[in-house]
């Protein structure tokens, strides 16, 4: 396929990141529709299947920017402090539902940073939501394995019926976005090194990839991931699963290449997925996995 083969024309909103000028591409999804159009496969022989057009969809990204930033909600105003001892947790998931319930058609939750925002639990997104990390900023998840088995009943588990939903997760959305002012330093950290650690010492009960995924969204249509760091994940990093309309563009996925089941990107029963100008690197199973379609 030419490196052309996708067309992209972004416009710009008004909404800038704290401290960085001008939006980088991630602000750019926030705001506008995306089309994604793939061209005819010309060197087939005329009436085979492969010679005609493949599909041509759509990202529609519902999630609109107000010109005064009035659909913009900071997650320290809701009392997460991001100094990576203070459990935010609460914060972090009180933020989200106040503000995707004061702004139904498009909500912007900030991460300011910089900071560490600490979390010990799942976090159930919502639709129309836009988690949007400024530089020098860290999702960071410290839950472990020595802690109870914890599920969000917003989330889903499905093949992992007795173990913990994931990290960043939700079921049954429209238009989630998750995305970042650089992509080096806009991070999700999985704090996946209790997990490898407790794995390789073979404790009770716990093995490579039955941590808590990283980010895990099922039943959802329009899944945009832009400009961010997934990182050290306990198990599979990226885990659209029944999902419609996935964008993952300039985005990073780095585990240890030691850890078994810590594949990178898993669209899984999914359609109209795009993953684009990405770096992975991560461990597998029995060997690294960067895409692991289903």
């Amino acid at each position: 396929m030419p490196e052309d083969a996708f067309v992209c024309e972004p416009k710009h909103p008004s909404y800038t990141f704290p401290g960085s000028h001008p939006p980088p591409l991630g602000a750019w999804l926030l705001a506008n529709t995306l089309v994604y159009t793939v061209p005819a496969i010309s060197s087939a022989p005329p009436g085979s299947r492969h010679s005609m057009p493949l599909p041509r969809f759509s990202l529609h990204t519902s999630i609109v920017l107000h010109p005064a930033g009035s659909n913009v909600c900071d997650v320290r105003a809701a009392g997460a402090v991001g100094d990576n001892h203070t459990d935010d947790t609460a914060a972090v998931q009180r933020v989200i539902d106040m503000c995707t319930a004061a702004y139904p058609a498009g909500a912007v939750v900030v991460f300011s940073g910089p900071a560490t925002y600490r979390i010990t639990a799942s976090i159930a997104l919502a639709s129309n939501l836009t988690l949007a990390l400024a530089q020098n900023t860290t999702i960071f998840s410290a839950y472990t394995p020595y802690m109870p088995v914890m599920q969000n009943p917003r989330c889903p588990t499905l093949y992992w019926a007795k173990g913990p939903t994931a990290v960043l997760c939700g079921s049954n959305l429209t238009n989630v976005a998750i995305v970042g002012a650089a992509t080096d330093s806009s991070v999700v950290d999985g704090g996946g090194w209790p997990w490898y650690e407790a794995a390789l010492n073979k404790s009770s009960g716990v093995g490579f990839g039955t941590g808590p995924r990283l980010f895990e969204v099922a039943w959802t249509e329009n899944v945009t991931l832009s400009h961010i760091t997934f990182t050290n994940s306990p198990a599979w990093t990226v885990h659209p699963t029944y999902c419609k309309g996935v964008l993952a563009e300039s985005i990073q996925i780095l585990n240890p290449r030691f850890t078994p089941n810590t594949d990178g990107f898993d669209p899984d029963s999914s359609a109209d997925v795009v993953l684009r100008d990405s770096l992975i690197d991560t461990g597998g199973s029995g060997s690294p996995s960067v895409l692991s379609p289903g």
